[in-house]
């Protein structure tokens, strides 16, 4: 589609049809009718027609690029994260939000700056301390992993009971070859 090569989209579609799966009837109709795929430029596209119930633009900007995030379009919802940044460069939603399309793309060192800028603005958000210790998991980093794992528990003792949290913490031990408290948390995970 973004090439403008209708035909070959088409093609596309009715093989995924011929192959047991479905396509919307409305989606095909707009394919066949060619010029029903206006070119977006994010640029300039304001997104408060899709999501009228938001209530600021960095709002607008957060909605769309969720949905982008959620549809694997990292470039679109870093662009909108970088959007609302501009208006309020200390939004931690946002912050986190980039945080996690670059971790989607395998930018972790990027990742891990915005989650760290987030943890300055509010060193209490457990589950940003979360996701950094995951990121640093992704980069076989363990021991830093386990320090932000460690200080989930210390945030929000609640945590003590989600096993997510003892599981992402028993994989950190277990790299570093501490198998005495991998199968501490492991055990509580399977427990919780």
């Amino acid at each position: 589609l973004k090439k403008k090569e209708y035909d070959k989209a088409l093609e596309d579609v009715q093989s995924i049809e011929k192959m047991g799966g479905s396509v919307k009837p409305e989606f095909i109709a707009k394919l066949k009718n060619r010029d029903s795929f206006p070119e977006k430029n994010l640029e300039t596209e304001k997104p408060s027609e899709k999501y009228p119930g938001a209530s600021s633009e960095v709002n607008l900007y957060n909605s769309r690029g969720y949905d982008s995030f959620k549809s694997g379009r990292y470039n679109e919802a870093i662009a909108d994260c970088n959007r609302a940044l501009a208006i309020d460069p200390n939004d931690t939603l946002m912050l986190a939000n980039r945080a996690n399309a670059y971790g989607a793309q395998g930018k972790l060192n990027e990742a891990i700056a915005d989650f760290k800028k987030v943890l300055e603005i509010d060193p209490k958000d457990y589950k940003v301390c979360h996701d950094l210790g995951l990121t640093y998991a992704d980069m076989r980093d363990y021991n830093n992993a386990l320090y932000y794992f460690n200080k989930v528990f210390e945030i929000n003792p609640a945590t003590e009971n989600d096993g997510q949290f003892h599981n992402d913490r028993g994989v950190a031990y277990f790299f570093l070859k501490d198998y005495d408290r991998c199968w501490e948390d492991v055990n509580k995970a399977i427990e919780l």
